[in-house]
């Protein structure tokens, strides 16, 4: 079994460099503004609240001890490298942080690597952000019950 727990620090690349770079011009020049445009409100924001009770499901069962466990999961696509050496309880934290978006807000926020975007597409990029933490959390489960 391959061990990658808080033992061992991994050499990945550093926080805010980013996806691999034809995966970035996909989702900034097709998936982002092609699907997100094209996807209701109300779906999205329907489709991460049951992101987020799928999150809750997984997350059953870990023990306190074990919230803070680090582990290493595999590349996936959407998530940074830096991003793929966390616990489940810095992941829940970056999942939930970022959830506070108003339908009615004309302000542009801007996202780091895809630039201004308006509160339509923010929800749509969360619900998209929250199916790849809901896959590390997952994979960091199947790693901490695996021993």
């Amino acid at each position: 079994m391959k061990q990658s727990s808080v033992d061992r620090e991994p050499k990945l690349d550093k926080p805010g460099a980013g996806l691999p770079f034809f995966d970035r011009l996909f989702l900034k020049f097709i998936l982002g503004p092609i699907v997100a445009k094209n996807s209701s409100w109300d779906d999205n924001v329907s489709k991460l609240n049951n992101l987020n009770k799928k999150i809750l499901e997984a997350v059953k069962g870990i023990e306190i001890n074990q919230m803070m466990e680090r582990r290493l999961v595999p590349s996936q696509k959407g998530l940074e490298d830096s991003s793929r050496f966390w616990s489940v309880a810095e992941t829940i934290h970056k999942e939930l942080s970022s959830q506070s978006l108003n339908r009615n807000s004309q302000a542009r926020l801007t996202h780091p690597w895809f630039g201004p975007i308006e509160a339509h597409r923010w929800v749509w990029i969360l619900m998209f952000h929250s199916g790849i933490h809901y896959k590390q959390i997952k994979e960091i489960k199947k790693q901490l019950t695996a021993h």
